[in-house]
């Protein structure tokens, strides 16, 4: 579980001795295989720990690090095994991967939980049957025929973490994380696009959608938010008649197995987001007199799904708290949208 202190002040507070506990994604269906991952540069997902599957085609060594069965593959192997969807890193993105968890005590704030990914200064490489571990190396992108690029975390000096890249022989055996890109859906009305990600088997939008409406629609924050940045917000007919073609308004039951997959129904968002790259806005709701009494702090998304004559289920997520699908809001309020795709 994730365990964290809280020091509150009247308006804001300070997150303290956090230790992170990343939520699985489920990557590679046919085998089952789950790996934590995390949100890079709000479009980019990337694995925290070692790729572990052991390919019938290609080459790959394994070595025992800690208890732990850790693969080791030479480039052309780690390439062609990729999961569906993902791919090798570039330099760039890994070395946005480790500035944005900061260099100083990695490693140990690796081992403590501290930073949301695992990473040994003991992985090292395998060259010609030499194990050398003078740091963690992991595959990027191709370089020439023969070379292609790592990122290498040299062994901590003064408490700090030295990273390098360079061109190696593809014949090296090196450790792999994978990355990949968000889908984007684009809406042909108006050229508005959307990110998409899965959860389970469902395919949702990232993004508060943002298609502007003759009627049934006004803009957040009782007209003084960017729409373009937080979205519109709707009355829930129009929610409904605005889903883009071979997207639906989902109901209670499919928003509540997304928020059990991700658990935002235990965790506050700005936890979650950490792992899956939802961009959601806390565009709050606004009543029918058009008055928005928790911008900033929440958003509020309809479902499909009746609770009784004219009151119709919504979805709360939450900045600082857990998400549910318990409220009900008449028909005629404004709240925020993102459609899943049809099945």
């Amino acid at each position: 579980m994730l365990k964290f202190t809280l020091l509150f002040s009247s308006l804001s507070f300070l997150l303290i001795n956090c230790v992170f506990s990343q939520n699985k994604i489920v990557i590679d269906p046919k085998n089952q295989e789950e790996y934590q991952a995390t949100v890079i540069n709000d479009n980019l997902l990337i694995m925290n720990e070692n790729y572990s599957y052991k390919p019938k085609d290609g080459d790959f060594l394994t070595k025992m690090i800690d208890g732990k069965e850790t693969l080791y593959y030479d480039w052309e192997t780690a390439k062609n095994m990729a999961p569906e969807g993902w791919r090798l890193p570039t330099r760039e993105e890994f070395e946005l991967y480790i500035k944005e968890n900061g260099r100083e005590g990695l490693y140990k704030r690796s081992k403590e939980g501290t930073v949301p990914f695992t990473i040994d200064a003991d992985y090292g490489m395998i060259i010609q049957d030499s194990w050398q571990t003078d740091g963690a190396y992991f595959w990027c992108n191709s370089h020439d025929d023969k070379h292609a690029f790592s990122f290498a975390l040299k062994k901590p000096v003064d408490g700090s973490v030295y990273t390098s890249t360079g061109a190696m022989l593809k014949t090296i055996y090196v450790t792999v994380r994978y990355v990949k890109e968000f889908d984007v859906f684009e809406d042909e009305r108006d050229g508005k696009k959307y990110g998409v990600i899965s959860v389970g088997d469902h395919k949702i939008m990232i993004d508060n959608f943002s298609h502007n409406v003759d009627e049934g629609m006004v803009i957040p924050n009782e007209g003084k938010a960017d729409p373009e940045q937080v979205g519109f917000q709707y009355t829930w007919e129009k929610a409904r008649e605005s889903a883009p073609a071979g997207w639906h308004l989902p109901s209670k039951e499919e928003w509540e197995d997304v928020l059990q997959l991700t658990k935002l129904n235990e965790n506050p968002f700005y936890i979650v987001k950490k792992s899956y790259p939802l961009r959601f806005e806390m565009a709050g709701w606004t009543n029918a007199y058009e008055l928005s009494p928790s911008f900033d702090y929440n958003v509020l998304f309809w479902t499909s799904t009746l609770h009784k004559k004219d009151k119709y289920y919504y979805t709360q997520i939450s900045k600082s708290n857990p998400s549910s699908v318990n409220g009900k809001k008449k028909a005629n309020s404004y709240l925020s949208v993102v459609y899943f795709k049809d099945k």
